[in-house]
């Protein structure tokens, strides 16, 4: 630990690190302890912990390698379509830890270039685990990456292959040190173990920690331990399979084998459902997952269930054995988060994003399944959690993610010849590309389209949400105002041919009244637009669509900036502001610190304004905007540097 932390020091002359070590010597726990103490250090102001010398990172980013795909088979490859993905995980891991979603939302050709200018914004600790799971042309697209990061990332990686950077090597425990792992192992699990007991333990199962945690485990289950059988040269599975031995046929063994089908850790109800245990008593549940968690084959944070690699892997193998149960789990594992994504996802409404932080809490087992149902070419499964979660994935920010997956979906409905969704699938990449801006805009006009030509083949809903995008197109990015409308009017013919639930209706009418209130307000109609504002907020209200409510208060505050109506403005901004922030909308918050400025400018408050757009341009700098909204803020700029150089003037 202490070399570790010398090496990655932001002082130290290479960045690269590896720490190299068959599995269960503790590569991980060991980059882990790291970590945490560099955050401990960083969080209590101290340069030393515990007589150590601790490097201060600004941000700490942990991800693991997850290309190939353990199953009870063996380890076997993700389908073709997902090998980019691991590469991706990364780029998302980067993201959501620097809390930057313009890297999930970068065209393809630009994200590499957003996540090192991300990067170089602080120091970082960039951890890759498990490198020695991706395939070669995986391995050196992630090489590559790391190889170009700025010199403000250190980087450690973790891998049983020594690939040829700065190497720490873990060897098997010293005598002394394996009796000192086996004195703190029996001190947690509350048993005593003699210094003759201690040493027999040594010599039977050397010093590797994984196997000597799993036997103090067993020996605090009251369970003895095998000092007869024979030995293999894998003695961390071998006592794995003894602690094993001891709870087969119970309900532990069944809810270690389902923990181990689940791609993240799951919470406690998950996993007594996959497990087939719903029925039992809960108190009997809990005793059972203690049971496991004291033979150290488990353990438990923040109320989700973990398994350590190792165990995962041996778990595995384990579960190759009972094909029957697999089978079984599995379905009730996709069924579960297809039942849950349908309760937590599909269409925003009221406090939205308490149903979309519940998604995201769940997204690396939602993310695995949708891998896994991939391999095994279970198009309908994949089709229906993606139409659960893609509207909250967009809200998210996550548009890399959306284009993959509707890519994917894209190519399986061609071959199965289904027109209807096919249409539907490109009109949602075009709004994807869309949102992103730049290159891909042409791209999005295209697909829409091919998407137009063919849409006697497509339903009226689908033909309403081509239409709908087209007009979007025509508003936001090439200011063809009666073209938009056209589109918005072809977009309501369709709607009222569809025969949606009244709810479902009317929400296309808020949008339809929204985006005519822009078209206005962009003609400087500004009653007009005041008009179909007002109609999305009563629309809204009555079904409690709370975002375009929000977006509706925001246009009505510029609409009475540029009325003259100061204080009216000033009231819905900020009411919309402070909704925006709440919700974790940055893209509405930058638009609302726009407005703002604005405001402030109008009513003669020169440095506030300067200060709101001082706060929209470090907002913007993480989270892309749309070309219409850059536009917006470089007239602000402009206005707000010409008025300052004439106030320095004077």
């Amino acid at each position: 630990m202490k070399l570790l932390l010398k090496r990655i020091s932001p002082s130290y002359t290479l960045h690269m690190n590896e720490v190299v070590g068959v599995g269960g010597l503790g590569k991980t726990a060991l980059v882990l302890e790291v970590a945490y103490l560099c955050k401990k250090a960083k969080e209590e102001g101290l340069e030393q912990l515990n007589g150590l010398n601790i490097p201060i990172f600004d941000a700490i980013i942990f991800s693991s390698a997850k290309t190939k795909k353990l199953e009870s088979r063996g380890i076997v490859e993700i389908s073709s379509e997902a090998r980019d993905k691991c590469l991706q995980d990364i780029f998302r891991t980067i993201a959501a830890t620097l809390d930057t979603p313009i890297i999930n939302q970068a065209t393809a050709s630009n994200q590499l270039s957003q996540v090192y200018k991300c990067l170089d914004n602080q120091q970082t600790l960039l951890i890759i685990d498990n490198m020695e799971t991706l395939e070669r042309s995986e391995k050196e697209r992630v090489y590559e990456f790391l190889g170009d990061v700025p010199p403000t990332t250190q980087v450690v990686i973790t891998t049983r292959e020594k690939i040829g950077y700065l190497s720490i090597t873990l060897d098997e425990l010293s005598k002394e040190d394996s009796l000192e792992l086996i004195k703190q192992e029996a001190s947690l699990k509350n048993i005593n173990i003699s210094f003759t007991e201690a040493t027999k333990l040594y010599k039977r199962f050397k010093g590797i920690p994984l196997a000597l945690k799993y036997t103090i485990g067993k020996k605090a289950s009251g369970r003895s331990v095998n000092f007869d059988a024979p030995l293999d040269d894998n003695i961390a599975q071998f006592c794995f399979e003894d602690s094993l031995s001891s709870i087969r046929g119970n309900y532990s063994y069944k809810l270690l084998m389902a923990l181990a089908i689940f791609p993240g850790d799951p919470l406690k109800d998950f996993l007594v459902e996959v497990a087939g245990l719903s029925s039992i008593d809960p108190d009997k549940i809990s005793k059972e997952l203690d049971e496991l968690k004291v033979l150290n084959l488990v353990s438990e944070y923040d109320g989700r269930y973990h398994l350590l690699t190792m165990t995962k892997e041996y778990t595995r193998i384990e579960i190759g054995k009972n094909q029957e149960f697999e089978d079984i789990a599995r379905e009730r594992l996709v069924n579960r988060y297809i039942l849950f994504t349908q309760k937590h996802g599909g269409l925003d409404w009221e406090e939205w994003y308490e149903d979309s932080k519940q998604i995201r809490n769940e997204l690396e087992n939602i993310k695995g399944i949708l891998d896994w149902c991939a391999v095994k070419n279970r198009y309908e499964d994949v089709k229906a959690i993606w139409k659960n979660i893609s509207n909250y994935i967009d809200l998210l920010g996550d548009w890399q993610l959306c284009l993959y997956w509707t890519d994917w979906l894209i190519q399986k409905s061609i071959k199965r010849s289904e027109l209807d969704t096919y249409i539907s699938l490109l009109a949602s990449k075009a709004w994807i590309q869309i949102l992103m801006g730049g290159e891909t805009i042409h791209d999005a006009r295209n697909l829409l389209m091919t998407a137009w030509k063919l849409k006697s083949h497509s339903s009226d809903l689908t033909k309403t949400e081509l239409a709908k995008n087209l007009a979007f197109l025509d508003l936001n990015h090439k200011h063809h105002y009666r073209q938009s409308i056209r589109w918005l009017n072809h977009a309501e013919g369709f709607l009222k041919l569809t025969k949606l639930a009244k709810k479902e209706y009317k929400r296309y009418e808020i949008l339809f009244a929204y985006y005519r209130g822009r078209v206005e307000y962009f003609q400087k109609n500004f009653e007009i637009a005041k008009e179909h504002f007002e109609q999305v907020i009563k629309l809204g209200e009555e079904i409690k669509w709370q975002r375009y409510s929000n977006y509706a208060k925001h246009r009505l505050g510029d609409v009475a900036l540029e009325l003259g109506h100061l204080e009216i403005a000033r009231q819905l901004l900020e009411t919309a502001y402070i909704i925006a922030k709440n919700n974790s909308e940055p893209r509405r918050v930058f638009l609302c610190l726009i407005s703002k400025a604005k405001l402030e400018k109008k009513s003669g408050n020169l440095e506030k304004a300067c200060k709101l757009e001082a706060e929209a341009k470090l907002l913007k700098a993480n989270n892309p905007v749309s070309t219409r909204d850059e536009e917006d803020f470089k007239l602000l700029h402009d206005d707000l540097a010409c008025d300052f150089r004439q106030f320095e003037t004077v």
